[in-house]
C-alpha cells in the first residue's frame, strides 16, 4: 500500500512539474524527496476529509492557541499553525511546495515531525531536560508547547511578545549607522540593521544560533552572501549556512554576551548586479538560539526597508587583493619585521578601507607577536598591541585606496617562539570591509594568492658596550672600580651564559705575567648585573689558570674566567630583556697602572637557548681605555 501511496505521488508530481516547473530547471534528488513526502501529507489531509472526518472535532481555532497535543498523523488548524511557527523560525519542513513558508498544511506528517525533532534539539535545556530527554522525539507535548507559547506568544497573527523578567534576553533594534535607506544593486557588505543583545544581570548568555525572515520584493537568488559582524571588534563573527524560502539561518554561532552586558551584531548582505531599481529588502530577525533557559523579549524585530537603487556612477568599484611574498625565515627577537604583504588594485573609483581582518594560524605563540602595526602605502592606519587568531585592525580616519595599485603591509616584533611557524592571511573576502566613496555603498572584495608562511628561526644575542659606560680617570686605591659596562640582549627566548671572559689590558706597570704583580695592581674581580646577581665569583686573588675563578696572564694582559665548558654557569637573561654587566676591581695602593681597560672576549658556544637549545656564541666588546691617576683615594666606589 505504501508503494502504491509513492507511485500516486510520483504521478502527482509529474503532473505538476510539467504544469508548473520550466523545463530548463533540473531538480535534484533531495529536491524531490521532498515533494513527495510534501504531496504525501496533502493527500492523506483530503483523504481524511473526503472521509468525511469532522477537522472541528479534532482541532482548534485558526487563534493557534494549543489546547492538545499533536502526533504524527494529527489534523487540525493547529497543525498548519505549528508548521508555520517552525517554518517562521527556520526549522523549514521543506524548501518549496506542500509544507513549505506560506504554503502550510493541516497534517502532521514526516516533514512536521523532521523540523521538530530538529527544533526540540536545539532547545534542549527547556524542552527535554525536564523530561530527562537529550534529543527531540517529534511529539508536541506540554514541555513543548510550553516553551513556544513563552517565547512567541498566541500565533494568531500577533508581532510582538511580552516583555519577560530581567532574567531574560532582550534585543533591541539600534538605528542605522549609516543612515542611508538605499541598497545599491552589486554593493558588498550592505548594513541591514543593527541588533543589541543585553544579557540579564545574573547571567552569561551565548548566542549559538539566528534566523532571519526576508522581507520586500527580492528574490532569494539575489542575495548573494550575508554576514553577522561584532561591532565592537569589527569583525565577522559568522556567514549564513542557508537562505531558503525567504528565510537565513545562522548556526554554529558562538557570540557571549557576559551578565548585565550589552553587545551589538550587524547584518550585513551582498547583492546581486542584476537588479531592478526599485525593489525593496528588509529583514525580520525570529529566531535567537541561547543557552538561557529563560526568555527572548522583542522578537520579532524588524528592519527598516531599503530600496534598491543602481550605481550613481557607471560601476560600482571593485577591489582585487593579491598576497604578496615576504621574507619567509625571521629571526626570534627581530622587531619591525614585514609579516604579510598584499597589493590591493581598485577600478572605478577611489575606495574607503574601514576594517581589515586578518588570520593568523601556525604554532607560533600569538602572543610573542607584538606591536603589529598596519601600513597603507607606507603610512600607518592601524595597529594591535599583540596577535591574536583574529586581528582586527579597525581603521580610523581616512585611508584610501587610489584607482590603480595600494600597498597594505603589516609590520609586527618576533618576541618569542624560535623554530615555529606562522601566518598572517586574509581568508574571506569580507575580512576586508571597504567603502564605494563615490557610491557610498560597500564594495565585495576579491582576493588572489595566499600570504607567505613564516618560519620563525632561533632567538640571537646582542653582546656591546652599553650606554654610560664610564670614561672617567680611575684614582688608585679606589675600590668596586667599573672598569666598563656592557650589555647583553637575548632575544626571542631565554638565553643562558654558560661562561663569559673578561679581559683587562693595562700599560705602565710590571709585566703580568708574574702574578705578584698583577696583585699589586688589582684584586676583586667581579661582574654584576644591573639586577644585583654576581656572574661567577669573584676572584679576590689573581691566580694564573685557565679554569673558572682563575686568570690567564700575559705581559700587558689577564683573562679572567667567570664559568667555563666543563664547569658552566646557571645564570639565564630572561626572554627579550637587556642585563648590564658592570666589569670590577679593587685598584692597589701601590699601583704602577698608567692606564686600564676592560672587554668582555668573545667567547666559543658559551650560550644556550632555553627554548630552542640552540648553542651560540658571544660577541667581542671593549671598554675605552681610561688613565690611572697616582692619588690615592681610599674606598672611591665606581669612579
Amino acid at each position: 500500500m505504501k508503494s502504491l501511496k509513492k507511485i500516486f505521488a510520483l504521478s502527482l508530481l509529474g503532473i505538476s512539474l510539467v504544469v508548473f516547473v520550466p523545463a530548463a530547471h533540473a531538480q535534484s534528488a533531495p529536491e524531490l524527496n521532498d515533494q513527495i513526502d510534501g504531496l504525501l501529507e496533502e493527500i492523506t489531509a483530503l483523504k481524511i476529509r473526503l472521509a468525511g472526518v469532522s477537522a472541528t472535532s479534532d482541532s482548534v481555532s485558526p487563534s493557534c492557541e494549543f489546547n492538545r497535543n499533536l502526533a504524527f498523523g494529527s489534523v487540525g488548524e493547529d497543525v498548519r499553525c505549528l508548521q508555520r511557527y517552525l517554518n517562521e523560525q527556520g526549522y523549514l519542513l521543506a524548501s518549496f511546495g506542500p509544507g513549505s513558508l506560506g504554503n502550510e498544511t493541516a497534517f502532521f506528517g514526516p516533514l512536521t515531525k523532521a523540523a521538530l525533532v530538529t527544533y526540540q534539539t536545539d532547545n534542549a535545556g527547556t524542552i527535554l531536560a525536564p523530561l530527562g530527554l537529550s534529543v527531540g522525539t517529534g511529539f508536541f507535548g506540554s514541555s513543548t508547547q510550553a516553551h513556544l507559547l513563552a517565547v512567541r506568544g498566541s500565533l494568531g497573527g500577533a508581532t510582538d511578545i511580552e516583555a519577560v523578567s530581567d532574567q531574560g534576553l532582550e534585543v533591541r533594534l539600534v538605528a542605522r549607522p549609516d543612515g542611508t535607506s538605499v541598497a545599491l544593486a552589486g554593493a558588498g557588505q550592505i548594513t541591514a540593521g543593527q541588533f543589541s543583545f543585553t544579557a540579564p544581570t545574573s547571567t552569561n548568555v551565548s548566542l549559538s544560533g539566528l534566523a532571519f525572515r526576508k522581507l520586500g520584493t527580492l528574490f532569494d537568488s539575489q542575495i548573494r552572501s550575508m554576514y553577522l559582524v561584532d561591532v565592537a571588534r569589527g569583525e565577522v563573527v559568522a556567514e549564513f549556512q542557508s537562505l531558503a524560502s525567504g528565510i537565513a539561518t545562522f548556526s554554529s554561532l558562538n557570540f557571549n554576551v557576559t551578565a548585565g552586558a550589552v553587545r551589538t551584531l550587524e547584518l550585513r548582505f551582498d547583492l546581486a548586479g542584476q537588479v531592478v531599481g526599485g525593489e525593496t529588502i528588509g529583514w525580520e530577525l525570529t529566531r535567537v538560539n541561547t543557552g538561557l533557559e529563560k526568555n527572548v523579549s522583542g522578537l520579532p524585530l524588524a528592519t527598516e526597508l531599503l530600496t534598491v537603487s543602481t550605481a550613481s556612477s557607471s560601476t560600482i568599484a571593485s577591489v582585487s587583493v593579491a598576497a604578496n611574498e615576504v621574507a619567509t625565515n625571521l629571526a626570534a627577537g627581530t622587531n619591525n619585521a614585514r609579516v604579510a604583504q598584499w597589493i590591493a588594485t581598485v577600478a572605478g573609483g577611489p575606495v574607503s578601507l574601514k576594517n581589515l581582518t586578518l588570520t593568523f594560524s601556525g604554532d607560533a605563540n600569538p602572543s610573542d607577536i607584538r606591536n603589529l602595526r598596519l601600513l597603507l602605502n607606507g603610512v600607518e592606519v592601524s595597529g594591535k598591541a599583540q596577535a591574536s587568531s583574529k586581528i582586527s585592525f579597525v581603521v580610523s580616519g581616512s585611508a584610501v585606496l587610489a584607482v590603480g595599485e595600494n600597498t597594505i603591509q603589516v609590520f609586527a616584533d618576533i618576541t618569542g617562539s624560535p623554530n615555529r611557524t606562522m601566518q598572517v592571511e586574509l581568508s574571506q573576502p569580507y575580512d576586508v570591509y571597504a567603502y564605494d566613496i563615490t557610491n557610498n555603498s560597500g564594495v565585495a572584495a576579491v582576493l588572489v594568492g595566499d600570504s607567505s608562511l613564516i618560519t620563525i628561526d632561533s632567538g640571537a644575542t646582542r653582546l656591546q658596550l652599553a650606554t654610560g659606560s664610564p670614561t672617567q680617570s680611575i684614582p688608585a686605591g679606589a675600590s668596586a672600580v667599573t672598569i666598563g659596562k656592557f650589555s647583553l640582549y637575548a632575544a626571542g627566548e631565554p638565553m643562558r651564559v654558560k661562561f663569559l671572559d673578561a679581559m683587562l689590558i693595562q700599560e705602565g706597570s710590571f709585566d703580568w705575567s708574574i702574578n705578584t704583580n698583577v696583585i699589586d695592581d688589582l684584586s676583586n674581580i667581579r661582574l654584576i648585573d644591573d639586577a644585583g646577581n654576581q656572574i661567577g665569583s669573584t676572584i679576590s686573588r689573581v691566580l694564573s689558570g685557565s679554569g673558572s675563578g682563575k686568570c690567564s696572564l700575559l705581559y700587558a694582559s689577564i683573562t679572567c674566567h667567570f664559568g667555563s665548558a666543563t664547569a658552566p654557569l646557571e645564570y639565564v637573561v630572561p626572554v627579550n630583556t637587556t642585563r648590564i654587566f658592570s666589569l670590577q676591581a679593587d685598584i692597589g695602593k701601590n699601583t704602577d697602572l698608567e692606564t686600564l681597560s676592560g672587554s668582555l672576549v668573545s667567547g666559543k658556544e658559551n650560550l644556550e637557548g632555553q627554548v630552542s637549545f640552540q648553542i651560540l656564541s658571544s660577541a667581542n666588546a671593549d671598554a675605552p681605555v681610561r688613565s690611572v691617576s697616582s692619588v690615592i683615594e681610599d674606598g672611591v666606589i665606581n669612579p
